[in-house]
């Protein structure tokens, strides 16, 4: 049993006006993983404590093992957190592995913002380099080597570039495809979708988990930002390749790469793909990210960035319904807790790229993270060599997660968000600077799953 006089506001309480029934509060708690629906004047009751107290022993009894109310000290609470947070650090490093092969470094497009384009100082003897059958058999060995326990390796492969679905690359990708699948695996896909016509008959759901293809905005706007090197503009036939991937039953997610120069094509883009019939599909998924958000963008005057706040707001006001990638992966968490009671998960990083992802490069080198490829300074080994010889970058890498952040396991999100990306931090920027305003956007899906659910209640009820 809580005694009254020792607690206190837990620091990691997190409160949610809510929308669609005003008066009521979400309260969700940051490492307990608990969510309640409360009234407001009872939430303000709870952030007065002790001072404010017309609760019953039994009521805070339950706000306690809820997590509102706790008896450790501030000092207490953020240890706890930091202990935590290291023990699922250490849980995660020892599950899953995942595994993906740039194919390429070489690209068909010229996209003035690409974070990869530093890669072409190297020469030639990198941007022309392609995985070879003999590299490709040293990665697929490499896997083994980091992980012997196939079941704890992700089912799933990344195929990646540059861009990998070159049409001169055919055979290097049927021949990583058909090796994969022999052995148990299927692959996803990140690319400009340019080229996918030539690889039609490697095409089925049985090989491919899904594909990514990025849109730069309507027809005018992603000529003139995405265009083949000697073929011209691309966004009729990246469209007729999107539909392709549709037929043959192959999840696609369209990434709309938006500035502000573009953004009013992002309703657009919508109402087209409704015409061409891709949103009727189960396969289908649109989402609008942020040109400014890519790591190591390379700055152009051509684009006009927007910030965090601006993105959001203008998402907000697009009448889309499309959220932040990172919104919307909140929003179907929150949506699974009120249609499925699924528990909160927690989490002490941005990504495996802290723990297990393993990207092998075709110049022999392995990665962790897709915006890293190709720099060396974030290298965490090489696979082209009979045993893998790993660098420091490794340990610096893995060793990153929220509870050894200072300024991610002082925050009461810390273990719902994760944290940011590393390589910013990494490459010399401030922490402080690292928080993509996760407090916002968790606002806006929580509001957007509860509403919708409210208002299946409600169709119901009336049924």
């Amino acid at each position: 049993m809580a005694l009254e006089g020792s607690l206190r506001l837990s620091s990691y309480t997190i409160p949610i006006a809510l929308e669609v029934e005003p008066g009521k509060t979400l309260l969700v708690h940051g490492y307990t993983g608990a969510i309640d629906v409360v009234e407001t004047a009872l939430w303000q009751q709870i952030r007065n404590y002790p001072e404010q107290n017309d609760f019953t022993q039994e009521e805070v009894d339950i706000l306690s093992k809820r997590g509102y109310l706790t008896a450790r000290t501030p000092e207490e609470e953020l240890g706890y957190v930091k202990r935590l947070s290291d023990v699922l650090h250490k849980s995660y490093s020892k599950l899953y592995k995942s595994y993906g092969f740039v194919v390429t470094y070489n690209c068909n497009f010229r996209c003035p913002y690409c974070f990869e384009n530093a890669i072409s100082k190297h020469g030639t003897a990198w941007s022309g380099k392609t995985m070879t059958p003999e590299l490709v058999d040293r990665a697929f060995e490499a896997m083994f080597e980091i992980e012997p326990r196939k079941e704890l390796h992700k089912k799933s492969i990344l195929l990646y570039g540059g861009e990998l679905l070159l049409r001169e690359n055919y055979d290097i990708v049927k021949y990583i495809v058909e090796k994969g699948v022999s052995l148990g695996y299927k692959f996803h896909v990140i690319t400009n979708g340019y080229d996918l016509d030539y690889f039609e008959d490697l095409l089925s759901n049985d090989k491919f988990q899904y594909f990514q293809v990025s849109i730069d905005g309507w027809r005018e706007y992603h000529n003139r930002r995405k265009y083949h090197f000697s073929e011209g503009g691309s966004f009729d036939k990246v469209i007729a390749n999107i539909g392709l991937l549709l037929k043959r039953e192959i999840s696609v997610s369209v990434r709309v790469n938006t500035d502000g120069n573009n953004f009013r094509d992002v309703g657009r883009l919508r109402e087209y793909f409704k015409e061409l019939g891709y949103s009727d599909s189960p396969y289908f998924r649109m989402y609008a990210a942020n040109v400014d958000e890519i790591k190591n963008v390379n700055k152009t005057k051509a684009i006009r960035y927007l910030g965090n706040d601006d993105f959001r707001e203008n998402l907000k006001t697009s009448g889309t319904g499309l959220m932040h990638a990172r919104a919307e992966s909140i929003y179907r968490e929150f949506k699974d807790y009120f249609e499925k009671r699924r528990r909160l998960h927690l989490s002490v990083v941005g990504c495996s790229g802290q723990y297990g992802t393993h990207i092998f490069a075709p110049e022999g080198g392995i990665y962790t993270c897709l915006e890293t490829v190709g720099k060396t300074q974030h290298c965490i080994g090489y696979y082209n060599h009979p045993v893998i010889e790993w660098t420091d970058a490794r340990s610096r890498w893995f060793g990153k997660h929220v509870g050894n952040t200072a300024v991610c396991s002082e925050c009461s999100y810390a273990l719902l968000c994760g944290g940011n990306c590393a390589i910013k931090e990494f490459e010399g920027e401030k922490e402080t600077q690292l928080c993509i305003r996760y407090n916002t956007m968790m606002e806006d899906a929580v509001n957007k799953a509860y509403s919708e659910f409210i208002n299946n209640q409600d169709q119901s009820n009336e049924e």
